[in-house]
Formats: C-alpha cells, sequence, structure tokens
C-alpha cells in the first residue's frame, strides 16, 4: 500500500532522493512505504531534537525511503507553506478556511489522499497524515490528533443543527410573545446546539447546548436530530464548526498544481 509520502511526490511529480541506495528491499522507519534494491534511502539516524518517534510507522527499520527525505528536503514547502493542505490528484489544495474545510468535508476528493492540518510551526506533518481509500470516511491528521469523519453522519450533524436551531428561535418567539402580549420579530443569529470549536483545545467542545434536551421533549425529529449530534466524532463536530461558520462553502484555493 502507498505510504503518505510516495502518495505526495507521486501526485506532484516531485523526484525521491538520498544520498545512498537500498542494498535490500524494506520498508521505511517514518512512513512505512516500501522500499527496493537501488531506490535512493538513506540509514535512519534521528537528530537530537526527533521527538515523533510515536508516529514512526516501521520502527523497527533501519532506512529512511528517498520519498520522506525528499519531503523533508523541502522544508520551506512542507513545514510552512502547505502544512494546512489536501493533497489529491488536482495538486495541493488550502484545507484550514471555514470555507475551505467546508468544501472538501462536504465534497472529498477522489481516494487516494491526503488530509492534513499543522498549527504547530516548524513540524513536519505530511509522513504522519493517513492516506485517505474513501470518500465516505476522510481520516485528517490534525497536529498529534487524528480525527475521522463519517460523511453521511457530517450531513445528518448539518440538518441537525439547523433543525433545533428552528426550534430554539421558534421557542423564544413563542416565549416571548407571550410575555409582551404582542408578536415579535425572528431573531436572525444561528443558535448553536453543541459547543462549536475548530482547535477543540475545551474540555466542553461537542458538548449539546443545556437548552437542547427541553426543546427536543416530545418531538421524535428533534430527540433523533439530538441523538445525532450526540454520537457525532470529535471530528465530524469539528468539521460541523467550519461547515455552519462557513460563507462560501463552494469556494477552495489551490495552492500547488505539480512540482
Amino acid at each position: 500500500m502507498i505510504s503518505p509520502t510516495q502518495l505526495l511526490i507521486s501526485y506532484l511529480r516531485i523526484p525521491t532522493t538520498g544520498k545512498s541506495t537500498a542494498d535490500h528491499d524494506g520498508r521505511c522507519v517514518m512512513c512505512g512505504g516500501h522500499y527496493a534494491v537501488g531506490d535512493p534511502c538513506e540509514a535512519w539516524k534521528p537528530t537530537a531534537s526527533f521527538t515523533d518517534f510515536a508516529d514512526l510507522q516501521n520502527p523497527w527499520g533501519t532506512h529512511v525511503c528517498g520519498a520522506c527525505l525528499a519531503v523533508n528536503a523541502r522544508g520551506k514547502d512542507f513545514m510552512q507553506d502547505y502544512t494546512k493542505s489536501i493533497v489529491c490528484k488536482g495538486g495541493v489544495f488550502g484545507f484550514f478556511s471555514n470555507d475551505a474545510v467546508a468544501h472538501w468535508l462536504v465534497n472529498p476528493p477522489e481516494p487516494p489522499y491526503l488530509a492534513f492540518i499543522s498549527t504547530q510551526k516548524l513540524g513536519h506533518i505530511a509522513w504522519k497524515a493517513p492516506v485517505n481509500l474513501s470518500r465516505e470516511r476522510m481520516v485528517v491528521r490534525y497536529n498529534d490528533k487524528t480525527l475521522v469523519i463519517r460523511r453521511a453522519h457530517l450531513l445528518e450533524s448539518i440538518e441537525a443543527a439547523k433543525a433545533l436551531s428552528e426550534a430554539k428561535i421558534a421557542d423564544e418567539i413563542a416565549k416571548a410573545a407571550e410575555k409582551k402580549g404582542k408578536k415579535i420579530g425572528r431573531p436572525t443569529a444561528f443558535r448553536a446546539p453543541v459547543r462549536l470549536e475548530r482547535e477543540m483545545e475545551n474540555p466542553e467542545s461537542g458538548a449539546l447546548a443545556p437548552w437542547v434536551d427541553e426543546i427536543a421533549a416530545g418531538d421524535p425529529a428533534l430527540m433523533r436530530a439530538a441523538h445525532t449530534l450526540r454520537s457525532a466524532t470529535v471530528g465530524e463536530i469539528w468539521g460541523l464548526t467550519h461547515i455552519l461558520y462557513a460563507k462560501t462553502p463552494g469556494s477552495e484555493l489551490k495552492l500547488k498544481p505539480g512540482a
């Protein structure tokens, strides 16, 4: 199976590199990809500053493959410029703004592809990203997290959030009218039924709003909507955050068509 760095250099037409060539078939210490006799590679010698041992896909290996070496050599590209990207047959696309994330989560590229985001300065991430083999289940590498997004459940969560928001607004209008004795204007602000956060740093991220169960009580459709949000993965709530705040989710930013 192709590794993330092998996939990346294949799509971007970046040549492999290395100070030596393999004298035996093996698997790369870093990405786990296979290399054959004669392929560029180098003996595995981690620097003193290397700390990503838990991410090594073949820690008992002896060499780093030419694909990982090529990606590591292009430090500015893959440690600064393209650290928040979708890598697919069309090239490298932006994957960080609300609009870009919304676009790719709803419209994943044809597999295989990579999806990764690093907000940590000078951190290699491309070789850590799982290779996606499905449009219905996307795995995103986000710093040290691995986010799983089931497309069908994400789409259901979008509709669930909208339905609960509409029910909350209707309830507010009814209660205000009863209190004031007259009809009031319809509030325009979206009522988030779940704690939405892009960075996922708050322990309450993804928690349902206190009003959800009260609003949903006695309404089977709204109870199902609440269950949909409650059973969403961390990745799906993260994706939902981007989608609900996106202004033009059909937009995308192409960063690099090829090497």
